[in-house]
């Protein structure tokens, strides 16, 4: 069964709001990376057997650091847009949609948000994880950690 399953049987016609909480491994998402439950905010505007969702995804990520290699662990969060069309209805085309829309199916009973959410909280990691913006890394000469101070390699500001 879905993680993170809409009961449509629950809307009204219009906006609804619903917050779903998961855990890592319900989406298949390795807990080593992801030590934290996947909280999502979903407000859903239902008009007839069409649902325009959004859903707001926040949890954390543990990182490498990508200058100075410590273990880090950084907020998430990221906004995943879905259009949910009954199975077999087929009135819309992908030219249809928004540029941050993608299509999904439902079968009148249920919306099963996992798949979306599981590929916009991997998308949304950082390419370049940084323990803090000005990171100054790793010496290239001994290695040493240069946020803990100079080493004998790092020329000292103002001098010769």
């Amino acid at each position: 069964m879905a993680a993170l399953r809409l009961e449509l049987s629950a809307f009204k016609p219009g906006a609804n709001r619903v917050d779903l909480v998961t855990t890592p491994d319900d989406l298949e998402l390795p807990s080593e990376t992801w030590p934290t439950a996947i909280t999502v905010a979903v407000t859903a505007d239902k008009v007839g057997e069409l649902i325009n969702i959004t859903a707001r995804v926040t949890t954390e990520t543990d990182e490498e650091c990508a200058r100075c290699l410590k273990r880090v662990r950084l907020p998430l969060e990221c906004v995943v847009h879905l259009l949910a069309e009954r199975t077999g209805t087929g009135r819309h085309r992908d030219d249809d949609l928004g540029e941050d829309d993608a299509l999904i199916f439902h079968d009148g009973r249920h919306v099963d948000l996992d798949p979306g959410v599981r590929e916009a909280a991997i998308l949304a990691r950082p390419m370049v994880p940084l323990c803090r913006p000005d990171c100054r890394g790793l010496c290239t000469s001994c290695g040493a950690d240069l946020n803990e101070g100079p080493c004998s390699h790092a020329p000292v500001a103002g001098t010769n």
